[in-house]
């Protein structure tokens, strides 16, 4: 057995298993060989317990959150129950996106909650689980408790500051703010967490400066494409002469949020500009940017270009000095191609019932988003408010139910890139969605959007008014308590929308 192994599993000391590899996985990730480290383990006397807790846990470091889940809910029976194989199953469904069931696998070890008051990563996990479920008041108690039992633990107290912020717990989240504030808290691995109340105040160089933390987090790889880690990261430095690349990062959203920036990015002195972006963004980027090269990003794969330098989409605003007053392309920058238009203007003429506003719909996200349970409005819900409105509404998304009223077009399947997305909100009278790309898509080309949110849920929304700082024409409207969607609702399909004219179309 290697030296270095021996020396890892013999000086344990009092770290739980779980923070002991993943002080391995951050310092030498060459050392998380499961068969050596079983070997070394049995070989050190490691009960048949350990062992099988050793192997879960590096399942979970290496990202293989099925396994992960599969071994260590063996362990979650009354007859052989292990706390540490039960917060981790939990947390390996999260990273799965699987939160309604990871919500009930909380609930199923609630009962036992007492045994769990001292653990901190029970409380961070149950944290996070209640957020993602959409349960935002039941995540509050953990939170609390997850703050109350950080002592210094930047994961633990950062969670709660963020849960503190969304929650409009104020004095909770001052008393973190303080803590960091005066260096009793490291914010190296968990600074994406510190960053969005900032820019959700509109603190936008701050905000962007600590966003830039998130390449140092664990879960980074989840957001950012791994394959470009060992190679020069761009933070500002002279470009002449060199070729850079720019990596689309989390969702289509984003993508195309940042896609702003991208003719700053050409007038800075590279000799070349290539983004890697997701494949549905490759026909309406290229046709907008044709001075960038744009090819189809692979996750866990270096893109078959030359570049010498590369960055996270996300970090443009930093890099090219954003604040909440200079924000580019605000009146739209996205123009929807030729050929996309002409299709979708000749279908939606045939769709479309003579003289009546035509809105496009949009109620619900990706199920696998964190947020989604809070930013998605129910089917039914949606359908009541449309109830009795006079206008053709084309659904925004894919998962339309074949059960639907007859003023709801479904050409889900036919639009197959984000260009064909644009092309038809580009024939929309107007929008009204929930917090998706098509929001950011919609915002991007003009066309005037009524965006339906959460209470105090995103950070690129600001925290009240009906306007924002990223796109003229979106209008927002907020929920006023934690999921009750009674107001926008309210607000945008009985009063607004009743005493809208839509003569703009008429004209065209």
């Amino acid at each position: 057995m290697p030296a270095e192994i021996r020396g890892y599993l013999a000086q344990r000391d009092n770290d739980s298993l779980m923070q002991w590899l993943q002080k391995i996985g951050r310092s030498n990730p060459e050392a998380l060989q499961l068969p050596l480290l079983l070997a070394g383990a049995r070989e050190l006397g490691w009960s048949q317990r350990e062992t099988e807790k050793l192997e879960v846990f590096v399942y979970y470091h290496r990202g293989d959150m099925r396994t992960t889940f599969e071994r260590a809910s063996r362990y979650v029976g009354e007859a052989d129950f292990d706390h540490d194989m039960a917060i981790t199953a939990i947390l390996a469904l999260y990273h799965l996106g699987e939160f309604d069931t990871a919500y009930e696998w909380l609930l199923r070890v609630r009962h036992r909650e007492s045994e769990f008051v001292h653990r901190m990563d029970y409380a961070v996990v149950a944290t996070l689980t209640c957020l993602a479920a959409g349960r935002v008041r039941e995540a509050k108690p953990y939170a609390d408790a997850a703050w109350r039992l950080a002592n210094g633990n930047p994961v633990a107290a950062l969670n709660a500051y963020a849960v503190f912020f969304e929650l409009g717990d104020m004095e909770s989240f001052a008393a973190v703010r303080e803590q960091i504030v005066q260096g009793k808290i490291s914010v190296d691995q968990a600074g994406f967490s510190l960053a969005i109340p900032e820019l959700a105040q509109d603190h936008y160089q701050e905000g962007f400066r600590l966003l830039e933390l998130r390449y140092q987090m664990f879960e980074a790889h989840r957001y950012l494409n791994c394959a470009l880690f060992d190679r020069p990261r761009w933070k500002d430095e002279n470009l002449q002469g060199k070729t850079l690349l720019v990596s689309a990062e989390q969702g289509l959203g984003d993508t195309v949020q940042m896609a702003r920036y991208l003719p700053g990015l050409e007038c800075i002195g590279a000799s070349r500009i290539v983004m890697e972006t997701q494949p549905e963004t490759l026909t309406l980027l290229r046709h907008n940017f044709p001075g960038v090269e744009i090819v189809a990003r692979e996750f866990g794969r270096t893109p078959p270009v030359a570049f010498d330098l590369w960055i996270g989409a996300m970090s443009l605003p930093h890099v090219l000095g954003a604040t909440e007053e200079n924000i580019p392309g605000r009146g739209g920058y996205l123009r929807v191609p030729p050929e996309s238009a002409t299709y979708w203007r000749e279908r939606v003429s045939g769709l479309a019932s003579g003289d009546r506003p035509r809105i496009g719909l949009a109620w619900s996200g990706s199920p696998v988003h964190r947020g989604d349970r809070r930013r998605s409005i129910p089917f039914s819900q949606m359908m009541d408010a449309i109830r009795g409105v006079n206008a053709d509404f084309f659904a925004l998304q894919v998962h339309v139910p074949e059960e639907r009223p007859d003023s709801i077009i479904d050409v889900s399947e036919e639009m197959i890139t984000l260009a064909d997305t644009a092309a038809l909100i580009a024939e929309m009278d107007l929008v009204i969605t929930v917090d998706t790309s098509v929001v950011h898509l919609a915002g991007a080309i003009g066309k005037e959007t009524w965006l339906l949110l959460p209470y105090r849920y995103e950070w690129r929304w600001g925290l009240e008014g009906e306007k924002n700082r990223w796109y003229d024409s979106v209008h927002l409207f907020r929920q006023k308590t934690h999921g009750d969607w009674s107001y926008p609702m309210e607000e945008v399909f009985r009063r607004r929308l009743p005493n809208t004219t839509f003569e703009r179309r008429r004209r065209q």
